[in-house]
């Protein structure tokens, strides 16, 4: 065969497909436009091994310089390591070769086996995942194993082996089906192939209790901690006002940053100078929210623009979805927060006037308890957590106040419920408390220091004012907020430790590269030693197996047959080697193929076969004029 198949030929589109989907930039455009043109172009030139080579080392040297300084562009393709973006496209660009030079069998596989691997960095790392690269994906495996069949065997699919792609077709209708029945469980399992990216979770200052049932199961990574004994709660946001399902904060944000120095720019809160642990984050988000604990003494940025949210938190503006690092002082076991208004207070005792009796109902033989403050909060704690379990199956969309439906009929609901109702119910016994939103970071990651804080971490819990300070209570069962234990959580702490590690990849400094592997010149001279010792032997230097032993018998009708079809006397499908030798009109031609016949089938191997071969297919492919 001497054209690549028209099937090939898909196969090595689709990747590139998959690409312009995510990443509708003039440059993925372009590039995909030339994969068509080389497409229809299938065949017509000899693109040699050395040209091969050449290109796929100036589609290297070019995407990589191309997008290492550019960074944003990178995180805005939608591949979950940025870095891989240059890589990708390297892949993809390497491919293309395949589809306007005539092809022997070692090329046309290189190119099959670069557009599989293009497919899976610039498809698998989608997020949003898409249902289309689902059955592009497919379809993708479909065409590779109908071409691969063509090319090995001359042969086209068969009726039969059309039905037998059934099965498959039956399965992409199956999860599109699923994908439209529930959007969140597809989504779930569709992760488990994926590669989790650093993507941007906020809450608004006006939020429903709903707007965490979509993170369910996202295991996408929203921040690092780089600390041994890291906060379990990150705070986000902290809510006073309560209706109708809704939390709002109390009153505006306040600048507090202005132009920082040139070592970056230090919020201090407390004069705190011994005894302290520092924590290093990295958050993406926009905007970013710096977790920042109630006993921390100072935070340290290199960001101009921060705002203080209600409750003393941080939120950085401006700074769309690049990656912010900053440090946090703590002292552990400190309150280093600034004292509270009076009228701060007060908005943390608001009820909502419409608030339905249960509340008050449920709450006071619930508080009404002996003790302090404390000591009856903690109690109505438990109470939550022993009589009410967790879940994402009711709707409470068609109920007034989800709140006293979730009072009234008891269904498993998520954390946002439990939070709201607990901080309503200790409202009406009078105690001051807030609604919080924000992570829980109990996950540590694989071979590092760290912490990872996912978008399934979100998590919504109880602040209650003891007189003098802001205590935490979180009335959900703690079942709901540990990190996955099963084969599921192993492998998002896998591929988050791959991402981690491989995240520089497109910003290394190639000079710096060069110089170190320059400085290690007797390792060089190892290799070309061992290089010379292999051409030696290649050379028959030294003793070993006759070559005409190991000649890959298969190639040489291959080669015989593209020679003979030049003549239109190549070999047919029904034909023996018998038969395709008495239909020659060349007699050495003949001869040949019955020698290898007699060789195949058990005959003694002529040692001159491979020399005469060569000979041969001299004289076919360059005929006298």
């Amino acid at each position: 065969m001497k054209r690549l198949d028209w099937a090939g030929v898909v196969v090595i589109w689709l990747p590139w497909l998959a690409l312009a989907m995510m990443v509708q930039d003039p440059t993925t455009l372009c590039l995909t436009g030339l994969a068509v043109l080389m497409g229809f172009a299938r065949g017509r030139w000899n693109f040699s091994r050395t040209w091969w080579l050449l290109w796929s080392l100036i589609g290297v040297v070019a995407f990589v310089g191309m997008f290492r300084s550019d960074a944003r562009r990178a995180l805005g393709s939608g591949l979950a390591w940025a870095n891989l973006y240059p890589v990708a496209l390297s892949l993809g660009w390497a491919s293309l070769p395949a589809l306007v030079r005539l092809n022997t069998r070692r090329q046309y596989w290189m190119a099959m086996t670069l557009s599989g691997v293009f497919l899976l960095i610039a498809g698998i790392n989608l997020m949003p995942l898409m249902i289309q690269f689902g059955i592009i994906s497919c379809l993708w495996m479909i065409l590779f194993g109908v071409s691969s069949r063509q090319y090995l065997t001359g042969t086209r699919l068969s009726p039969a082996g059309w039905l037998s792609l059934i099965p498959t077709c039956a399965l992409t209708a199956l999860l599109a089906a699923a994908f439209s029945y529930s959007e969140v469980q597809f989504g779930f399992l569709m992760r488990l192939l994926s590669a989790g990216t650093d993507v941007g979770l906020t809450f608004p200052a006006q939020n429903r209790l709903n707007s965490m049932m979509s993170s369910e199961t996202n295991p996408a990574v929203v921040a690092r901690c780089f600390s041994l004994r890291p906060s379990p709660y990150l705070a986000a946001r902290v809510y006073t006002n309560y209706k109708d399902g809704t939390w709002t904060e109390f009153g505006p944000s306040e600048n507090v940053s202005g132009s920082p120095a040139a070592e970056g720019y230090r919020y201090t809160i407390a004069d705190q100078k011994e005894g302290l642990n520092t924590e290093r984050f990295e958050v993406r988000a926009s905007p970013i929210v710096l977790f920042h604990p109630r006993d921390a003494a100072w935070l340290e940025c290199k960001e101009a623009q921060l705002a203080q949210l209600s409750g003393h938190l941080l939120e950085q503006r401006g700074g769309g979805n690049d990656l912010q690092v900053y440090t946090v002082a703590r002292k552990p076991g400190a309150d280093l927060a600034p004292a509270e208004s009076a009228d701060y207070l007060k908005a943390c005792l608001a009820l909502p006037e419409d608030l339905d009796p249960i509340v008050a109902e449920t709450a006071r033989p619930v508080l009404s308890g002996p003790g302090d403050v404390w000591k009856r909060s903690l109690a109505c704690q438990i109470w939550f957590q022993n009589n009410f379990q967790y879940g994402f199956g009711y709707n409470f969309s068609k109920a007034k106040d989800p709140v006293a439906d979730f009072l009234k009929n008891k269904p498993a609901a998520h954390c946002e419920l439990f939070a709201a109702s607990m901080t309503l119910m200790l409202r009406t016994q009078g105690i001051p408390a807030r609604y919080v939103n924000g992570f829980v970071c109990v996950e540590r990651a694989y071979g590092g220091d760290y912490s990872v804080v996912r978008v399934r971490d979100a998590h919504a819990w109880v602040e209650v004012w003891d007189g003098k300070a802001w205590r935490t209570l979180d009335p959900t069962p703690p079942s709901a907020i540990q990190p996955p234990q099963g084969w599921g959580g192993w492998f998002d702490k896998m591929r988050e430790a791959f991402s981690y590690y491989t995240r520089n990849l497109g910003s290394l400094d190639w000079r710096t590269v060069v110089a170190g592997v320059w400085e290690r010149r007797a390792y060089l001279g190892g290799l070309l030693f061992l290089y010379l010792l292999w051409r030696a032997r290649k050379t028959e230097w030294f003793p070993r197996v006759a070559r005409t032993q190991q000649a890959p018998q298969s190639e040489w009708i291959r080669s015989l047959n593209q020679a003979l079809e030049k003549h239109n006397l190549g070999r047919l499908e029904w034909e023996t080697l018998l038969h395709w030798a008495e239909r020659q009109s060349d007699e050495e031609t003949a001869v040949w193929l019955r020698d290898y016949s007699a060789y195949r089938y058990g005959g003694a191997l002529d040692t001159n076969l491979a020399d005469r071969l060569r000979g041969l297919l001299k004289r076919l492919q360059n005929p006298p004029s």
